[in-house]
């Protein structure tokens, strides 16, 4: 069960009391088996845990804190996981009378990330980036067919930008 949730909150909330006075972090006995956190927004990755805390613990598990991201620049912190104390594998042993493992693989878990972004965005720009400059098997087609009789990039380019009405459509 993994989740993703925003940590950012509006200035107005304050210590996990929401704009319409309803608490953010109260117990979470009103949690069913079928509840799927999203959106849920929390002041910190510690409030967020404590959260994730209570849950396990009236579901019948623990809960540990599996990795945490922080940016290598700023030291800001990115990303948080929270997952139940039996997420992940057991690991080989080579001791001689190795710990008991209580790892099963278990997938429930919770993420936690920031909402911002901690850079301007740039919309006008969006069909620079190269994740947005995807070209089909067509279009791939013929541009190696025109290569390969010789017609040179840029006039290959000039041509799928007129058929496509623009540069920046293109992909």
């Amino acid at each position: 069960m993994g989740v993703e949730i925003d940590l950012n909150l509006p200035e107005e909330d304050v210590d996990g009391v929401s704009q319409d006075n309803t608490n953010i972090f109260k117990s979470a006995s009103f949690i069913n088996e079928d509840t799927y956190f999203s959106e849920m927004e929390f002041h910190s990755d510690d409030k967020a845990y404590e959260f994730y805390s209570e849950y396990a613990k009236q579901k019948g598990f623990a809960a540990s804190k599996v990795s945490c991201r922080r940016s290598k620049t700023s030291g800001e912190w990115i990303d948080t996981k929270f997952a139940c104390t039996r997420y992940g594998k057991k690991r080989k042993s080579d001791a001689i009378n190795p710990r008991p493992c209580l790892k099963i693989d278990c997938k429930a878990s919770l993420e936690v990330k920031r909402r911002e972004h901690n850079h301007d965005l740039y919309p006008e720009h969006i069909h620079y980036f190269p994740s947005n400059r995807r070209i089909n098997s067509a279009d791939k087609y013929n541009i190696n067919a025109l290569h390969s009789v010789g017609v040179k990039p840029s006039k290959i380019f000039a041509a799928m930008a007129k058929q496509y009405g623009g540069y920046e459509k293109i992909g």
